[in-house]
């Protein structure tokens, strides 16, 4: 109802006339009102945490087919190049998603899983709910989040400059994936196990062909160690190229809620320079709407037993964990981190 009244955040757009699409973004105004925790923000309050120029569209795989869309902003200056920004309390930057969580009508299920992590010492988006107006018309309850890329307040792995294609610097920092081939995704590549990859920043259109190769040769050394005679041992096998750590996560994530996407989708990965101890990670975390309950297929629906053995898992992370299910060591590790 107007004047809308709320005790989060308002965020208001007006597209200047323009239809927002999947692509190409449009410019249009952007302003958030946030009077801060205890205050009530009203939509004739004047904007104080944003007000200027955004560019927009459509985002999502699946979810563009639902009636409530979600949507990808960057924040611009006056001459409509990117701007760094902090909204809402978050870390500067000009990447931003606005969630619809259209299926998950309990509107609980990512924030809920990301506080998680991030209290399990992972970097996955910070989350804030907001109210969202376009051009006048109330559009509901939003989460509020930051696009998923290589920054120091965000996946904090090396920059990855188109001249770096050489030495300790070509060697990181990539963020990769495992996702539907939906949107701006670009081309794929499948591993020696057949598990599909996708660059995501840099971007596929943006790596060089040098880098691109580097992190598919790595990735297959990785799949050799695991699968081979030695995958056991801390030097000869996987231990040497990945972080167990963050699978043994995975796994204790993935089947705490039930995820049916957990190993075929929405599955980022990152790896930093060798300076760095860079090695195949996974994470962040994205896209739990479907999660703890919230389907009838793919097992979704069930209490009890695996999503890795009775999901619909197919060739994907399951491929990577379930093999580390034959090194004791790895076992270990999973019953440490769960208790």
């Amino acid at each position: 109802p107007f004047p809308l009244y709320s005790n989060i955040p308002i965020m208001t757009i007006n597209t200047l006339g323009q239809s927002i699409v999947d692509d190409p973004r449009i410019f249009c105004d952007m302003g958030i009102i946030d009077n801060g925790p205890g205050n009530m923000n009203c939509i004739t309050d004047p904007y104080n945490n944003y007000n200027g120029k955004i560019s927009i569209e459509i985002r999502g795989s699946s979810s563009q087919m639902f009636p409530k869309k979600g949507y990808g902003f960057s924040t611009l200056d006056a001459s409509l190049n990117p701007q760094n920004v902090s909204l809402l309390g978050m870390p500067a930057e000009n990447d931003w998603v606005l969630l619809a969580s259209y299926n998950d009508k309990a509107k609980i299920r990512d924030v809920l899983v990301f506080d998680i992590v991030r209290a399990m010492g992972w970097y996955t988006s910070r989350a804030r709910f907001v109210e969202l107006v376009i051009n006048g018309d109330y559009k509901g309850l939003y989460i509020f989040l930051e696009k998923i890329k290589q920054d120091k307040n965000r996946v904090d792995v090396s920059s990855l400059k188109t001249n770096m294609n050489a030495g300790d610097s070509l060697t990181g920092g990539y963020v990769y994936k495992m996702d539907w081939g939906t949107g701006n995704a670009g081309a794929s590549w499948n591993t020696t196990q057949g598990v599909t990859l996708q660059n995501h920043d840099p971007n596929w259109d943006v790596i060089t062909p040098t880098q691109k190769n580097y992190l598919i040769n790595y990735l297959n050394n990785f799949e050799s160690r695991l699968f081979g005679a030695n995958f056991t041992d801390p030097n000869l096998g996987y231990r040497k190229v990945a972080n167990p750590y963050s699978f043994a996560d995975d796994f204790i994530i993935q089947e705490f809620t039930n995820n049916l996407d957990g190993y075929r989708a929405s599955n980022y990965m990152h790896k930093d320079r060798e300076s760095k101890c860079g090695r195949h990670t996974l994470g962040p975390y994205w896209d739990y709407g479907i999660t703890l309950g919230n389907a009838n297929f793919c097992f979704g629906e069930s209490t009890t037993g695996w999503q890795i053995d009775n999901g619909c898992t197919g060739v994907g992370v399951s491929t990577w964990i379930q093999r580390m299910f034959q090194d004791q060591w790895f076992k270990n590790l999973t019953n440490c981190r769960w208790n």
